[in-house]
Formats: structure tokens, sequence, C-alpha cells
């Protein structure tokens, strides 16, 4: 890691210091990988959080991101590994090959913010799917129980990144019309003999309506069960043959 923290190396400070994210959801996606015997693609696939603990099963791991900042930690992370990594956008993006496991990991469906995003990106996987692939994915809802629309930034945390000390300001917004909430966050980053500088960047979130992922999983011809996971819901679908469920 470089003297200046990277958008990469920050968002994984978060997830540890602030989220308690780590690998929570390994097993859940281990699983598939060893039932579809891989090899895996992975959207939306950040630093690599889920894509090396993958490599380091056996499996081949194909990571696709759009952030050049994410990928940079996620090549760093996984050196050595059976991971190769793709700068593309998971609503537009053909690899030239079919796999039988599709993942996207934790929000990574719910930066899709409009209608016509989220069909592209659910006609994307549907394209990538082998014959009787399966693509799974997990989802919050970040409105439920939502009583104030506008929370104020504060400090949540403050921690040691590198050589540097991290201070990390955020709030939310929710805009219940658009189902949209907006993470509002702000890191203040001090280093010896540097003056201090902060790094803004919001995250806007969009909390699936009821009955939405059923109808878009079928408008590309997939279908799939869902099974709720503390404060999430871990989803796996298939192609519809005969019209049964495919789902796993």
């Amino acid at each position: 890691m470089s003297s200046v923290p990277s958008r990469g190396d920050l968002y994984d400070w978060e997830q540890a210091n602030v989220l308690g994210r780590s690998d929570q959801d390994l097993p859940f996606y281990l699983e598939l990988a060893l039932a579809t015997g891989g090899p895996v693609l992975e959207l939306a696939c950040g630093t690599g959080r889920l894509t090396a603990p993958l490599g380091r099963a056996g499996f081949p791991v194909v990571g696709l991101d759009l952030d050049t900042d994410m990928l940079t930690v996620a090549r760093r992370r996984c050196a050595g590994l059976p991971v190769w990594f793709v700068r593309g956008d998971m609503r537009a993006f053909a690899l030239g090959r079919r796999f039988p496991l599709v993942v996207v990991p934790y929000n990574g469906l719910q930066l899709l913010l409009t209608p016509e995003d989220r069909h592209a990106c659910f006609t994307a996987i549907a394209d990538a799917l082998g014959p009787a692939g399966r693509v799974a994915f997990e989802l919050h809802d970040f409105l439920t129980g939502v009583q104030t629309l506008d929370v104020p930034p504060e400090p949540l945390a403050q921690g040691s990144l590198g050589h540097a000390t991290v201070t990390l300001h955020a709030g939310v917004t929710h805009d219940l019309g658009r189902r949209v909430t907006t993470y509002r966050r702000r890191f203040e980053i001090e280093r010896p003999g540097a003056p201090p500088h902060s790094v803004g960047h919001d995250i806007r979130l969009y909390s699936y309506a009821e009955g939405e992922v059923e109808a878009l999983l079928r408008s590309v011809g997939l279908d799939g069960t869902a099974e709720p996971s503390g404060a999430a819901v871990r989803w796996v679908a298939g192609r519809i043959t005969d019209g049964h469920d495919q789902g796993g």
C-alpha cells in the first residue's frame, strides 16, 4: 500500500473497522462452488474479499469490477491464486465464455439504481450462465423500519491504516419514493509530516421492491429461491426448464 491510502484501501479499512464485514458469506458461495465445480464469475468483486478465499480453495475465479482502485487492491490480495480480473461494467459485459456459477456478493446488485440498469445486468448474467448454471446474490432492505429520512454525518470510527490515522464521518439519507439510500461518508486522513486531507465518497444503494427480483429473474428466463440470512436475503437461481423452478 502506498503512503496515501487509495479508495480500495479505505474500503477494506471500513469493512474491518466499521461494518465488521469479513467472510460471513463465504460458506454460502463456497458450497455453491463445490456443487457446480467452478470456474466462478464474480461480479462487482471489489477488493477481492470473496475472490481470494475462493481462489485459495482451488476454484478458478474471474473477478469483474468497474473501479480501478478496487481492482488494484484485489490483484495484490490474490497474487499467486488462480484468479483473473477484468475491468468491466456488470450491466454490459461479454467474456466469450459461460460459467457454471455467477455470484454477486454483498450489495453489488443494489448499486443499480434504475430499472434499465437492473434489467441490463440480469440479462448479462443470464447470457453468462451455462445451461445448468446458477447465479447467487445477496440483498438488503435498507428501508425496513426507517423512521428518520436524514441522519447527519457523525464520527463512526478511528484507526490506523499503514502510517496514516483515519477517521470516518458518515450519515445516511433515504429517498423512499426512489427506494434509494445514500450513504454519505468522509474519510479524514492524517499522515506524519503531511497536511491532513479528506476523501469523500458517497454510495447510493437501491432496495428492491417486493416481487421485483422474481420479475427480473423471469424476464431473462431464470427462476430461483430466497432464504433470509440475518439482515440479508440470499438468492440462488437457474434457468427455467419445462416450466420448473431451477433455483437452488
